[in-house]
């Protein structure tokens, strides 16, 4: 009898320990008594067993999810956000849709006094998680982390030769900052803890956006050519929503637990991106999400995939050709998302990428500096020539290649092309939804990236994007993989358990 209660005394100081540690793996933190027992530790045959993970107090993992999501939503919130932007928007897009639509991407390109707080938010969290024992060691010599520092070095270097030194030097502060921020983050959370974050964040935006158009009197869904903007214009605020359903996705793919929350914040998701009528950010979710699904599939299954869809394709294709034309301009309107203004165009875009592509030949290779080509100057000339304001080129690979050149373009595709293949044989081995989230993230931001400039930026998009590939370059698979050991360990001991007790009950 004292041995058995060694043996209890003993491991519920191990659990206890476990628990405070904040570890992941699920121990037993109580139900012992004197009957039958498991590892010499005595358990009623009455008695649920509860892990500790689900014993009284709260769950160290969920609220560091938590506390970063708070910050990462303060800090975007005094960077990009405004409380009032709904009604500037419902006023200006009455009268010049396009400067109005350009002008918040003007905005969130400079850098006022509540932007240069909001990064140093980000980068003060980044640095406290790193000192406050973070876990484990980050893989500095990873190729993946080479291949970041690569890229980041020569946006630096760009400064050497910018047509505008102090722009540039501006815009690779807010670079750094932001990788402090990343890099502090990930030493602290695991990778699978990246979507939640994400969900959680964009999530709080949306409903603070629901909040302030209430507010306002500007929320209304049922008025011709109406846009959810919320508090960030509704461009903005639908690759938010995209954030937040692809996040809500992987983690339903992944089945990491609390199922109602997850499908509540996909259709959260699903609900803002409909009411933006973005069509770039929609076009994007759809591309990452069959992605996705064909990443999750496996031998027969993934060429069934791929069948019915070439095959759903071919369909529709020979369908077109029996539909009136009537039935042709209805489906174009909802492929459109009800917006027809500029549709074969890309609303000014492809005469603005040709006189764009003519500038970008000047100095192909190293480019004209990070962030330095949009000057007040090339801004003017642009909107003047085509009666729109242009603070950017609305296409990702033309705007790095004018700041950093064919070379830095290559180091980013190079950069996160090696990340993509890199989770998804992480993917395959683990089938991780942080895993997933990278895929998606990588996958929607290339797809992103033909229409406009927002990856990679300052903005919350990029920020999660830098989050998702630093954390699978710097988190290692053994760390990312330890709280499914933990689970089947404890699958495992519960089997033991009830084959043991059932043993015994035979005996008596």
């Amino acid at each position: 009898m004292a041995f058995e209660e060694s043996c209890v005394g003993w491991f519920r100081s191990i659990s206890i320990f476990t628990f405070q540690k904040g570890q992941r793996g699920r121990f037993y933190s109580h139900g012992f008594a004197r009957e039958p027992c498991f590892l010499g530790v005595m358990i009623p045959a009455n008695q649920k067993i509860i892990p500790a993970a689900e014993s009284d107090g709260p769950d160290p993992v969920w609220a560091k999810r938590f506390v970063l999501s708070l910050a990462i939503s303060a800090a975007y919130l005094l960077i990009s956000h405004s409380w009032s932007i709904s009604k500037t928007y419902e006023i200006e897009s009455q009268q010049q849709f396009h400067e109005q639509e350009n002008r918040q991407a003007l905005q969130q390109k400079g850098v006022t006094r509540t932007s240069t707080i909001g990064f140093l938010l980000i980068a003060a969290v980044g640095g406290f998680c790193a000192v406050s024992q973070p876990l484990g060691k980050p893989r500095w010599n990873h190729p993946l982390t080479i291949l970041c520092l690569l890229y980041l070095s020569w946006c630096v270097t760009s400064i050497l030769w910018s047509q505008a030194p102090g722009v540039s030097f501006r815009k690779t502060t807010i670079l750094a900052l932001l990788f402090i921020g990343v890099v502090g983050m990930s030493r602290k959370i695991e990778l699978d803890d990246v979507p939640w974050i994400a969900a959680i964040t964009t999530a709080f935006l949306a409903l603070n956006g629901f909040a302030a158009e209430i507010a306002l009197g500007t929320f209304g869904p049922w008025k011709a050519g109406y846009r959810f903007a919320g508090t960030v214009h509704p461009n903005s605020q639908g690759m938010h929503a995209v954030l937040l359903c692809l996040a809500a996705f992987c983690l339903i793919l992944g089945k990491s637990g609390a199922p109602r929350i997850r499908y509540a914040l996909l259709s959260l998701g699903g609900l803002v991106l409909f009411l933006t009528k973005s069509r770039t950010s929609m076009a994007a979710l759809v591309v990452a999400v069959l992605v996705l699904l064909l990443v999750k599939t496996r031998g027969q299954q993934r060429v069934i995939m791929v069948a019915s869809f070439v095959s759903l394709v071919c369909l529709v294709g020979i369908g077109y050709e029996f539909v009136n034309v009537s039935t042709l301009d209805s489906t174009a309107n909802i492929a459109a998302m009800g917006r027809q203004e500029g549709v074969g165009s890309l609303t000014g875009r492809v005469p603005l990428w040709r006189e764009l592509l003519k500038a970008a030949e000047q100095r192909p290779l190293a480019g004209q500096g990070y962030g330095s080509f949009w000057t007040e100057e090339n801004i003017r000339k642009y909107s003047e020539k085509f009666a729109w304001r242009i603070p950017q080129a609305h296409n990702a690979y033309l705007d790095i290649v004018l700041g950093t050149g064919l070379i830095g373009l290559a180091l980013y595709l190079l950069w996160a092309v090696s990340s993509f293949f890199v989770a998804a044989d992480r993917y395959r081995r683990a089938r991780r939804a942080g895993d997933l989230f990278v895929l998606g993230m990588i996958v929607m931001s290339l797809v992103h990236g033909f229409a406009e400039s927002k990856f990679p930026s300052g903005g919350m998009g990029s920020f999660f994007l830098y989050f998702s590939m630093v954390a699978l370059a710097t988190r290692p698979p053994s760390e990312s993989l330890q709280r499914d050991c933990a689970t089947e360990a404890s699958s495992s001991s519960q089997k033991a358990l009830a084959r043991r007790t059932s043993r015994l009950a035979d005996r008596r």
